[in-house]
């Protein structure tokens, strides 16, 4: 089905329905609520929710694996199968960088500025990138295996950035230093 409804989540009744060019398989909301983008794997199609109407489409030369809004949502991420993660403005939804060599590049998630990402390159490999000088990577590695997810999230005590990832057997947590 090509239909994407909006829940009222007290009601659990429909509110709007938009009708996608694809049959959906992940979205995500903007955290302004602004932009709903929906991906069926080889492409974006990205909804303006106070217009109601497809603001552009974004088909790519890889099969997407993940994508996620940095925090003021002034960015679109989006993780690639071919190892690559585009990075667009979503003023303009023009593409403002390319970062290549990320492994299977399965997943990603923005720390709470936006300037730094993490990606999960492999079940084994988390990478933190910076965006604005990608050449500055941090590594983590993950001797258990089993990886599939990670958020980065800030503490409201102390402003602590964490990387947080499973593995094979445990929920972890890692402080990120010099965020």
């Amino acid at each position: 089905d090509k239909q994407i409804g909006i829940y009222n989540p007290n009601t659990y009744q429909i509110i709007k329905t938009y009708t996608s060019s694809f049959v959906p398989t992940k979205m995500e909301y903007s955290d302004n609520n602004y932009f709903l983008i929906a991906s069926d794997g080889s492409g974006l199609e990205v909804w303006n929710l106070e217009r109601d109407i497809v603001r552009t489409t974004i088909r790519l030369d890889s099969p997407v694996n993940d994508f996620q809004f940095c925090n003021n949502s002034s960015q679109l991420i989006v993780m690639l199968k071919n190892g690559k993660m585009n990075v667009y403005d979503t003023k303009t939804f023009k593409l403002l960088q390319t970062i290549d060599d990320l492994g299977s590049a399965i997943a990603c998630y923005p720390n709470n500025d936006g300037k730094y990402v993490s990606v999960l390159n492999n079940d084994r490999r988390i990478s933190i990138i910076n965006l604005l000088d990608p050449t500055e990577r941090h590594i983590i590695g993950c001797t258990v295996g089993g990886v599939t997810d990670l958020r980065m999230v800030t503490s409201n005590i102390n402003n602590q950035t964490f990387l947080i990832y499973n593995d094979a057997s445990n929920i972890n947590y890692h402080p990120i230093l010099g965020d």
